[in-house]
């Protein structure tokens, strides 16, 4: 008897010094124990060579498989995770991953660099959207942030006000379209060609009371407009450019009749060329309207006049006035028009006819610009805005 029991126990001993010599049922409890209610691999300092062999041969003994809550939340990463999740390796560079948007923005929150070093691009375009957007008109800015939220980029109403869920939502679509290189303007208007957006939101009866009582006059028109640019066509002698509805893409038309279609890049510089990215204020007091735009900027107008002869300074000076003065207007069937005639400096284009038009209704604004250049001939503008009444 004694030596059985001699016996029994050094075959257990054995076991728990080897585990070459368990069977299979004790492996798996050496190699294992109960957290929690669920099986787990031990960790155990006796229990390293069990667990090792057990996994070598592919067995599972149980063990309940681990979810890594970080795989599927970024919040619930730990540190030394949320770098590896957020960032990709090419060419031995460090750059922040396109495909891991909401790692990266998790990541960007809270300041970590996570050795990215040629981040430079996106944090500019990152830090002055902001800048841009709080200086778009209110519809304009909830236009986008509209976009971001049909794309789901976006959890929050399109109040047009610059927070967290939009400042997050940006950084996502810039990474997810790979548009860390192109200008604020560039990524909203990309970003608004992918949707179909409302040229208007709905207002509550309590604040449109407000606003009908301050704003508006007894003509329907609201005492001031801020519109920007969503089209443009341009005709000259020579040549002709027309630009689409996200002013990203443009076609240029040789005088042959020939049709070009202009790359990113050719579109902002033939935009910026001939100024047709254009915000106008129109502001309407009683019968008549009062409009401010680039064109007529004040600054630019000053800095002209600062550099004209003392000669040419009054007459310049009247040209500006006559160009800022208010214009009458007419209204039929909720189109409001009016039209000015402006003898400009030979070389600020010579005699300029505008033509423009507001549907009071749609806050859809019309420029029809007709330019006579000595020695060039006849050039023509139209520019399609959308509005908000502010």
């Amino acid at each position: 008897m004694a030596l059985i029991v001699g016996a029994s126990a050094s075959l257990a001993a054995t076991c728990a010094d080897d585990p070459n010599e368990c069977t299979l049922k004790k492996l798996c409890e050496v190699a294992t124990t109960v957290d929690g209610g669920n099986t787990i691999w031990s960790t155990a300092s006796g229990a390293a060579t069990h667990v090792t062999l057990a996994q070598s041969l592919g067995m599972d003994c149980s063990v309940t498989p681990i979810v890594d809550l970080c795989d599927n939340d970024p919040s619930e990463c730990k540190v030394s995770q949320i770098c590896g999740k957020a960032t990709t390796v090419s060419a031995g560079q460090m750059s922040w991953d396109s495909s891991a948007v909401a790692y990266v923005a998790m990541a960007k929150e809270y300041g970590l660099q996570c050795d990215v070093s040629e981040e430079a691009t996106f944090e500019k375009i990152t830090t002055n959207l902001k800048l841009a957007f709080i200086s778009e008109s209110k519809l304009y800015r909830q236009q986008l942030q509209y976009a971001l939220k049909k794309l789901g980029y976006y959890a929050y109403g399109a109040d047009g006000l610059w927070g967290k869920g939009t400042s997050s939502a940006f950084d996502k679509f810039v990474l997810a379209t790979d548009l860390q290189n192109n200008t604020e303007g560039q990524v909203f208007r990309i970003l608004l060609s992918k949707v179909t957006v409302p040229s208007s939101f709905a207002v509550s009866k309590k604040k449109l009371a407000k606003i009908s009582k301050n704003k508006v006059w007894g003509n329907g028109l609201f005492s001031e407009y801020i519109c920007m640019t969503n089209k443009a066509d341009l005709k000259t002698p020579i040549f002709g450019l027309s630009v689409n509805k996200a002013m990203s893409v443009a076609t240029f038309i040789m005088p042959d009749g020939q049709r070009k279609k202009l790359g990113r890049k050719e579109t902002k510089e033939a935009i910026k060329e001939f100024n047709l990215d254009q915000r106008t204020v129109l502001k309407f007091n009683k019968n008549k309207v009062t409009i401010t735009n680039q064109q007529f900027n004040t600054e630019k107008w000053s800095e002209f006049l600062r550099s004209a002869s003392s000669q040419d300074r009054a007459k310049l000076k009247k040209i500006l006035d006559d160009a800022l003065a208010p214009q009458k207007y007419y209204i039929k069937n909720n189109i409001v028009s009016w039209s000015q005639k402006i003898r400009m400096p030979d070389e600020m284009g010579g005699t300029w006819k505008i033509d423009s038009s507001l549907n009071k209704t749609g806050y859809s604004y019309i420029s029809k610009i007709k330019i006579k250049i000595p020695q060039v001939g006849e050039m023509n503008a139209t520019l399609w805005q959308t509005c908000d009444p502010s």
